[in-house]
């Protein structure tokens, strides 16, 4: 029997994540590693639903939050001048808004986070591969919450909570060189 979640209910989920993350803005980090396992020019090991970052041999280089928090809906057949101003992610494009009741009357039902990896203020992110990003939601900062970036050592030692573990993602090597800022985006559909 075909069943389907409905619009109002896909976006009563991304209102409910959207409001848990909005209040603590350091609330959802992304870990930054890279793993032995797989090297340049090697396809990544595709996670489990079981996995850890520890699967991967990984090391983390730190734990950077978002950028921007945008809700987002996929563009049927976007024109030309629609495309300028889209995000394309995945082989598609999207509008994105920042305005929650907007999104609501409009059906949104996605979720855009942007991170970007800067080494001008972080020197633990210059020059080193990545190829795997580990999603963090419900981190506690603590006495640390106005920073950006929390070290491997201070994640260990120094926030008040780790939060869950929500999403691994595997790629193929990226190498930073020193001059570069990374953009990573992470889309949450419900």
């Amino acid at each position: 029997m075909p069943t389907v979640l409905t619009l109002q209910s896909k976006q009563k989920r991304m209102l409910q994540f959207y409001n848990s993350v909005i209040p603590q803005h350091n609330d959802i980090y992304i870990a930054i590693g890279y793993s032995t396992m797989w090297g340049p020019g090697q396809d990544p090991i595709v996670p489990l639903e079981t996995d850890t970052l520890a699967t991967y041999n990984t090391l983390v280089y730190g734990y950077q939050t978002y950028k921007n928090i945008l809700f987002a809906k996929p563009i049927v057949n976007p024109t030309e001048e629609q495309k300028q101003t889209a995000i394309y992610y995945k082989d598609v494009y999207y509008d994105t808004i920042s305005d929650y009741q907007q999104a609501l009357d409009e059906g949104y039902t996605r979720i855009l986070l942007r991170f970007v990896l800067d080494k001008d203020e972080y020197s633990e992110i210059a020059n080193v591969p990545f190829d795997v990003i580990g999603m963090y939601t419900g981190v506690d900062p603590g006495d640390i919450s106005d920073k950006y970036f929390i070290t491997v050592e201070e994640f260990e030692s120094e926030i008040a909570s780790q939060g869950v573990l929500e999403l691994i993602s595997t790629r193929g090597v990226i190498t930073r060189s020193d001059d570069q800022i990374e953009e990573v985006i992470i889309l949450l559909e419900f």
